[in-house]
């Protein structure tokens, strides 16, 4: 039934169902999954393989189920249509962000944002990966992270509290405190918090 509506043949779109049974998706998502795949592989300009396999390990990384991984493909989707970057871009970035907490919305809009002006996705994806990990250090900050902490009116602990449950505002926060610096000051606070690898993206 479902080939008579999706441009795909029903052999490649059993073919999906049996890779998504293997990968341990439920039964009862397994018709969603399957359609979802098969819907992706045409929107994001791939195969539905591929659109498959990412689903796979964002339900995995990101503790998804099939209707939150749905939406993260319809956000990226959405990001690809209005923006300088391809779906394929962003989802590789998601991927490779891989399980931070909750993060794979932010990941997507980060990643699209950072390739969109010109920046590697394998760079866009450690400085995703770095920007995470550094704002839920806490109390394991080094000093050098306090110290530009301190210095936008911030505090190590709140903000790795503040990243577990609003991780976009958490952010938000911190990057509009660094908005606020004198522009000689924006890139050594940055570079003094993430690193010098992380400055780029």
């Amino acid at each position: 039934q479902m080939s008579k509506d999706i441009p795909m043949a029903a052999e490649d779109l059993a073919a999906i169902t049996a890779a998504a049974g293997t990968a341990g998706i439920a039964a009862d998502e397994l018709t969603t999954f399957t359609e979802t795949a098969a819907k992706m592989g045409v929107a994001f300009d791939t195969t539905a393989d591929q659109a498959g396999d990412w689903m796979a390990k964002w339900r995995t990384s990101f503790s998804m189920g099939q209707e939150e991984v749905t939406a993260l493909a319809d956000q990226i989707n959405y990001l690809s249509n209005n923006s300088a970057s391809t779906a394929s871009e962003i989802s590789t970035i998601v991927t490779a962000v891989g399980p931070l907490g909750d993060v794979a919305g932010i990941s997507a809009a980060l990643g699209s944002t950072m390739v969109g002006v010109g920046v590697q996705q394998d760079v866009a994806a450690t400085g995703i990966r770095k920007l995470a990990t550094t704002m839920v250090a806490g109390s394991s900050a080094t000093k050098a992270q306090a110290t530009v902490l301190q210095q936008l009116g911030l505090d190590a602990t709140e903000m790795a509290e503040r990243m577990q449950t609003d991780a976009e505002g958490a952010i938000l926060t911190f990057l509009e405190a660094v908005s606020k610096l004198p522009e000689a000051e924006q890139a050594a606070a940055l570079k003094n918090y993430f690193g010098q690898e992380s400055v780029g993206a």
